[in-house]
């Protein structure tokens, strides 16, 4: 940044400029001592750079050099300096008047935060216009970086592509080219050999930042989020998959762009955006992994009933609040969970990984299997082993012979609840699926709910809800049989895997 300030005593014009010491040091030709001005030499110029500059930076201060010279009021315009050329010519020639060496200490929780984040598969990146010296350092600090990694006497671990300048990226990589009307990185294949040991891009510029996020995105597999908070970093938020603008410091150009904004301008909360996309992804599995169970098995009761007693087993009264349960309960009651630190122990989901997993496969296989198998020999077998009237679809329904499929409906209902608890669950490793109820009130109100409104359906209903009064051997034995799945749900993860080649993976995807 450039100030012109007049000065009266000496009828001149003082520039003065506070920038990158990098940049302006070699646009210095004098320097301040005992308030004198001496020549710049070039042995001072390199002590300056290794001595200050350098030691400030590895310090991890943020260093600005300040310099000023004074000019002829006769030859200044403001409307003057406006090419590239006549600014440059305007902040040369300065005399060197202090480096100050800032400290900018990371926010608590960054670095815990970025270990967390390598722990969940998300592969941190800083990209900053400050000097590599800095960066350098804050990446270390904050665990982007480790010291093995930009040590070149270290031939195994060292990464000559660790820690660069922006430009050296985009002219090793070629920049970006146009293709079929499209901005593309210029050479994909240098850039990949760049990005897979890249942590920290210094003195890196918008474009360069850009460049970056394009050609991440280059490869399906990948999620590219990014942060920013100033104007020139609505390309790369807009850009990318995810963008996140800083909600104190951020402009309004960049919060337009982003999808998300950071209300504390803290890296940490980026760990709570991650634990909470993914919990909103698993919750979407859980509750198509018990819809796909319910709709399954109640449309197989629906026809196989149909067809060999004239008359669906659940009447229409009951569909309607089974309908309730599988849509409106089931959302509520799996999509309120809360996340879990475990969520930030699995890998990232990619673009194009199916919505539906092997074991979520399987529980659907068992459970149906299972819930198809008891509803057939309640439907078939329970009027001679209790010795209850059957009613054919040509009688009238009556509390006599209303008991059988009243039954059946309230076995149904009960193979749901305890398939709600298996859902919670979905992993093979996950075989305790009481763990963390108690934390979530929603599930516990819903379930006690479904059960209290169908023991008053099964009781009370009577000719309205075609439902007969049951014995408690009756309903004992329907709440057994639905118990049963969570024995069947733990056989079914424990079972071996030796099908899972023949799962054919479904290619479903949600956009949120």
């Amino acid at each position: 940044m450039t100030t012109v300030v007049r000065v009266p005593e000496q009828n001149r014009l003082m520039v003065s400029v506070k920038g990158a010491p990098d940049i302006l040091l070699e646009r210095c030709v004098k320097y301040v001592a005992n308030e004198e001005e001496i020549e710049m030499t070039e042995e001072i110029r390199r002590s300056v750079s290794e001595d200050v500059i350098k030691r400030f930076s590895k310090l991890g201060y943020r260093t600005i050099l300040l310099a000023s010279k004074l000019i002829d009021p006769d030859n200044f315009s403001p409307l003057k300096y406006k090419a590239e050329e006549q600014i440059y010519n305007m902040e040369s020639e300065l005399t060197l008047l202090a480096i100050i060496g800032i400290e900018d200490p990371l926010r608590d929780g960054v670095k815990a935060a970025v270990e967390i984040c390598q722990r969940a598969g998300v592969t941190v990146r800083m990209v900053t216009g400050d000097d590599i010296d800095y960066a350098r350092s804050i990446g270390i600090k904050a665990g982007i970086l480790n010291e093995a990694e930009i040590d070149f006497t270290n031939k195994e671990a060292y990464k000559p592509y660790a820690c660069m300048l922006g430009s050296d990226f985009e002219n090793i990589v070629g920049g970006m080219r146009e293709d079929d009307g499209k901005m593309v990185v210029a050479n994909l294949k240098k850039f990949n050999e760049i990005v897979k040991d890249l942590k920290v891009l210094a003195r890196s510029q918008p474009e360069q930042k850009y460049m970056l996020v394009a050609g991440l995105k280059e490869d399906p597999n990948n999620v590219v989020a990014v942060t920013g908070d100033g104007t020139n970093d609505a390309p790369a938020l807009k850009k990318a998959d995810v963008g996140l603008a800083m909600g104190v410091s951020g402009t309004e150009i960049a919060k337009e762009a982003a999808d998300i904004i950071l209300l504390d301008d803290n890296f940490a909360s980026v760990v709570t955006a991650i634990r909470w996309g993914r919990n909103i992804f698993l919750s979407i599995r859980k509750f198509l992994q018990f819809q796909m169970t319910v709709n399954i098995v109640a449309l197989f009761l629906a026809f196989i009933t149909g067809l060999f007693l004239g008359e669906s087993a659940l009447n229409s009264v009951q569909m309607l609040w089974v309908n309730l349960i599988m849509d409106t309960f089931a959302a509520l009651s799996l999509a309120t969970e809360s996340p879990s630190d475990k969520l930030l122990r699995d890998p990232p989901h990619s673009k194009t990984e199916s919505i539906f997993t092997y074991p979520m496969f399987k529980s659907i296989a068992w459970q149906s299997i299972y819930q198809i198998i008891i509803l057939l020999i309640m439907t078939f077998g329970v009027p001679m082993m209790f010795d209850l009237p059957t009613k054919s679809h040509v009688d009238a329904w009556t509390y006599e012979n209303g008991v059988h499929l009243t039954m059946v409906f309230q076995t149904f209902v009960f193979l749901q609840v305890f398939n709600l608890l298996n859902c919670r669950c979905l992993k093979d490793d996950e075989l305790n699926v009481f763990e963390g109820v108690h934390k979530n009130w929603v599930f516990i109100f819903i379930v006690v709910l479904i059960v209290s409104v169908q023991f008053v359906l099964v009781e009370f209903g009577g000719v309205v809800v075609k439902c007969s009064p049951l014995t408690s051997t009756q309903h004992l034995a329907c709440i057994l049989l639905g118990a049963g799945s969570l024995v069947v749900c733990l056989i079914s993860k424990t079972a071996p895997r030796r099908f899972k080649n023949c799962f054919k993976t479904v290619n479903v995807h949600i956009k949120m």
